[in-house]
């Protein structure tokens, strides 16, 4: 949760951060952020995996199931267009009958599964569909979250712009629906890190 404090050395939210403690912060900081925060996390995934997989097999079952294989099982393979569609917020000025909003879902129908699959990780930063599919979205602390195509106030010129913690995704005004298909294919290629629109 935002707002909680977290100790990174005995009594450290009553230390002053100074030059002689810098390196230490930066170090235990550092393993904090890569390594100690997800260990709660963590402990709730292999809780939930050992449901699927008993402890007692699992080592085995890693050995057996190829990574790739491992995240079909737990991301599935392919997105659902329709169920995408039917659970999408225009944000107005857009509305299901705008041309950007009709152009948008005629190009995503056109996507092989993996252009389908790398525009929902750039628009998301997932890699699957939630269970439950698209009505199962939610934000980080729970709540209700659809998608949402919005238009940007850029130019035509811009890539469109994914908000990944709000699922939503910016249009700007294109003129046809080859700019919007080739645009919106090359701000897949930008869906690992950031890129600049």
């Amino acid at each position: 949760p935002a707002n909680v404090t977290h100790d990174l050395v005995p009594q450290g939210r009553n230390m002053d951060l100074t030059r002689e403690n810098a390196e230490l912060y930066c170090t235990v900081y550092t393993e904090w952020m890569f390594e100690k925060r997800w260990t709660m996390a963590m402990d709730h995934i292999f809780t939930g995996l050992h449901r699927v997989i008993p402890a007692n097999i699992f080592s085995r079952f890693i050995h057996m199931v190829r990574l790739d294989e491992l995240d079909t099982m737990l991301a599935g393979h392919g997105i659902d267009v329709e169920d995408w569609r039917k659970h999408t917020v225009c944000q107005s000025p857009l509305h299901e009958n705008h041309r950007l909003v009709k152009w948008f879902w005629e190009v995503v129908s056109e996507m092989n599964v993996q252009e389908q699959e790398d525009l929902w990780t750039y628009v998301s930063g997932s890699k699957g569909v939630p269970p439950g599919g698209f009505s199962a979205l939610t934000n980080a602390v729970g709540e209700s979250q659809p998608f949402t195509l919005a238009k940007s106030v850029t130019t035509a010129e811009h890539l469109p712009v994914a908000h990944t913690c709000g699922f939503q995704l910016e249009l700007p005004p294109y003129t046809s629906k080859a700019e919007l298909s080739e645009r919106l294919k090359r701000a897949i290629g930008y869906r690992e890190g950031f890129g600049f629109a």
